[in-house]
């Protein structure tokens, strides 16, 4: 394939998926601005997004005026348009070089910035994907460098600019997947640990958005990779297809979630899967028994509230009828929806302790 059709075929592949990515990003700030009320927007994904956006389009538009030079500008050069795409150390190939390596390093950092929250703000945990990700930045930067030194007519597809190329791929990839593993690692092992007590379809559902949305962007890579490998100018195809899949993938999951396109709509945006299901525990009858309900302080912290939260009272609630005195402990996670208990809802035995079940409570207004 010669490089002029690959370029023109790459530029209007990336238009096309560009305008996939204005609608989703169109659907995302619905999502967190309009559906919320302002005290409760979530400012970090909303300005990842937009950033994601505006970087894709600025290398779109550097894009299109390369199409626009090379065909109406300089089609009349010695060389013709074929002789221009060919250069591709002009100034309009390294900038639009460097806004697809920033586009990276956002992507990961977006990324890595999920597991450490899902992870409880563990620095240790992200300590690993935030070396590798330094790395594919900093590899990439060189890359762009080593556009500004190649000679006339010089390609991309061998020397050291295709060793770092390489690299800085190979890197995003294994930070993706090392950080899809991590999150996947902790939905699985949380749910595992609150199946006998609660439904964990919530917890599914936020697995499959995370391993489905990284799926698109991590095939993707594999496939450009492959197609880099051969070099072959097909791959400049791929090259701008992966610019706005990299802004797509975490706009996809915040409309997902928001939208309750997911396998369990209960998943927050920026929050774990589900919060657990408020326990109950059974103390020692008191005279004259009671029921007393007590509010404890939020279990995760570092998660934003969800747009459905209801602020529970902490004051305790007398119950005099029954021979047992049932003290509840309702634990409530930052996120989760607030609860009414009726009398139905409480079943008396012998255990130490029991759960409630999420199916007979009903859901508190303001």
């Amino acid at each position: 394939m010669r490089y002029k059709t690959a370029v023109l075929v790459g530029v209007w592949t990336e238009t096309a998926l560009w305008g996939i990515f204005l609608v989703l990003y169109s659907t995302c700030v619905y999502v967190l601005v309009h559906k919320r009320a302002p005290q409760t927007i979530q400012w970090i994904p909303l300005f990842t997004a937009s950033l994601l956006f505006l970087l894709a389009t600025f290398h779109l538009a550097l894009q299109l005026r390369k199409v626009h030079e090379g065909l109406v500008l300089r089609v009349n050069e010695p060389g013709g348009s074929d002789a221009y795409f060919m250069d591709i150390k002009r100034w309009l190939n390294v900038t639009a070089d460097a806004v697809y390596a920033t586009m990276i390093l956002v992507g990961d950092s977006v990324v890595i910035h999920r597991c450490f929250l899902i992870w409880g703000n563990r620095i240790r945990v992200i300590l690993v994907p935030i070396i590798l990700v330094l790395c594919t930045a900093a590899s990439g930067y060189v890359a762009v460098w080593l556009f500004t030194k190649l000679p006339p007519h010089g390609t991309a597809l061998e020397g050291p600019l295709a060793k770092w190329a390489t690299t800085t791929f190979l890197l995003s990839l294994v930070t993706n997947i090392l950080t899809t593993g991590l999150i996947s690692y902790r939905i699985l092992a949380t749910a595992r640990k609150v199946s006998a007590s609660i439904d964990i379809r919530p917890y599914m559902g936020g697995l499959a958005v995370v391993v489905e949305s990284a799926a698109i962007y991590t095939t993707a890579l594999v496939v450009y990779l492959i197609v880099y490998i051969s070099r072959t100018n097909a791959q400049y195809i791929l090259f701008c297809a992966l610019c706005p899949i990299i802004g797509i993938v975490p706009t996809l999951i915040i409309v997902r979630v928001g939208l309750g396109l997911t396998r369990s709509s209960q998943i927050d945006v920026e929050g774990p899967p589900s919060t657990p299901s408020p326990t109950c525990d059974i103390y020692p009858p008191t005279n004259p028994p009671t029921l007393c309900i007590t509010d404890l302080a939020p279990s995760y912290t570092p998660w934003p509230r969800s747009p459905h939260t209801r602020h529970f009272s902490g004051s305790d609630t007398t119950w005099t009828e029954g021979p047992d005195a049932i003290h509840l402990q309702l634990r409530y996670s930052q996120g989760s929806v607030g609860r009414s208990i009726t009398r139905d809802d409480i079943s008396r035995n012998s255990s130490a302790s029991f759960a409630l079940d999420r199916t007979k409570t009903s859901e508190t207004t303001k």
